[in-house]
């Protein structure tokens, strides 16, 4: 399931997050299906946006018993992604380590 930019943006918070909720458990039952499992203790969601989205991003979303947080950014295959698909976080992270050695 996949919503496009204008999808979004029509969609109320309450609205919006139930179809989050519902699109990770479809996820979670593909992941059941290719004996995969998925750990919500470490799982985190990030809601990419625009500058300009006047979308405010929800406290979390429920997988069956547990909540998964979202966050401003993750780290995800040894990069840093920001909500806004900007790269500050990775660079600062990069800098600092070259500063180090």
């Amino acid at each position: 399931m996949q919503m496009t930019r204008t999808g979004w943006s029509q969609l109320k918070h309450p609205e919006a997050q139930k179809l989050a909720e519902t699109t990770i458990q479809y996820s979670k039952i593909w992941f059941l299906k290719n004996r995969l499992s998925m750990n919500p203790e470490k799982t985190k969601a990030v809601l990419f946006k625009t500058t300009h989205a006047g979308f405010v991003t929800p406290e979390q979303l429920n997988i069956g018993p547990s909540e998964v947080s979202f966050d401003k950014s993750t780290l995800f295959l040894a990069m840093y992604i920001d909500e806004k698909l900007r790269w500050d976080r990775h660079i600062a992270k990069l800098e600092s380590r070259v500063s180090s050695t």
